[in-house]
């Protein structure tokens, strides 16, 4: 029994395609160099990064009442399975996991008269991502952690961080809901630390009310509100690991904060 696939937001029964056979690489190719030197045993093993993954040999099936109704399915596949950059390729046996994927082969196709054949090759980034990410929002106390669970490989992560603390409340009931003078909201007027399993990453700069920091740690950025604030970050730009992962706060001037980390697991 065939089988179908989602790619770039569009489901192959649209087109009433269905996959009779494919096959997955377990794991990408490593880039990794070896080194021969005279009078050494071996060679000396330079590690790199993975290659993209191709997934190929995936067969596909399609039939219409007539030749001249196939060729214009056909015509509409090809326009499906373009595109000028990668989009996500989803599996129907795999429905919680999608690859970056883009067609890297010219696609033949052989046909009678009212069915025809063609196979699909795709190159992907190394990992396979989960459809939906992974949000963890709590406020913290100087000094308090946060355990963060990570059921892929080494992920990046998303960290929103802002105050949390209400100091010099005074409650008055009679002049309204939501009318509360003297109201103070205390800064982040130092920073704060993130110790993620060992790794620190520290912001310097001050975090005013109703400010957030943003630090994408895969593509190491950091800004305030939406503003480039990468002078202000000092240490690591760490990734969660396999498994349950202890992260730490820290504030100088004892704020606690607000902390939002959102990362979507990954597998090779």
């Amino acid at each position: 029994m065939g089988y179908g696939f989602t790619f770039n937001g569009i489901h192959s029964s649209v087109f009433g395609t269905s996959v009779v056979s494919r096959k997955r690489p377990l794991l990408p190719a490593p880039r990794d160099e070896y080194k021969e030197v005279s009078g050494l045993d071996g060679s000396i093993l330079f590690p790199e990064s993975l290659s993209d993954k191709t997934i190929d040999g995936i067969d596909c099936y399609i039939e219409d009442t007539s030749v001249l109704t196939l060729r214009q399915k056909v015509r509409q596949l090809a326009a499906w399975l373009y595109t000028p950059a990668r989009a996500k390729l989803i599996f129907d046996d795999e429905p919680g996991v999608f690859y970056w994927a883009k067609l890297s082969s010219q696609v033949s196709f052989e046909h009678t008269i009212t069915w025809g054949m063609f196979t699909l090759q795709f190159r992907c980034l190394p990992h396979a991502y989960a459809v939906s990410p992974v949000v963890v929002e709590q406020d913290i106390a100087n000094g308090d952690s946060i355990t963060v669970s990570n059921g892929g490989v080494n992920t990046p992560m998303l960290i929103e961080v802002q105050n949390s603390d209400l100091t010099g409340y005074k409650a008055f009931p009679a002049l309204g809901a939501g009318v509360c003078p003297n109201i103070s909201l205390s800064s982040l007027s130092q920073g704060f630390t993130l110790t993620v399993n060992g790794e620190a990453c520290t912001y310097l700069g001050a975090i005013n009310t109703g400010k957030k920091v943003y630090i994408d740690t895969e593509r190491m950025t950091v800004q305030l509100d939406g503003t480039n604030a990468l002078l202000y970050h000092d240490g690591a730009f760490p990734v969660l690991n396999n498994g349950n992962n202890t992260i730490v706060y820290t504030s100088p001037n004892g704020c606690k904060a607000n902390i939002k980390i959102t990362y979507t697991e990954r597998w090779l």
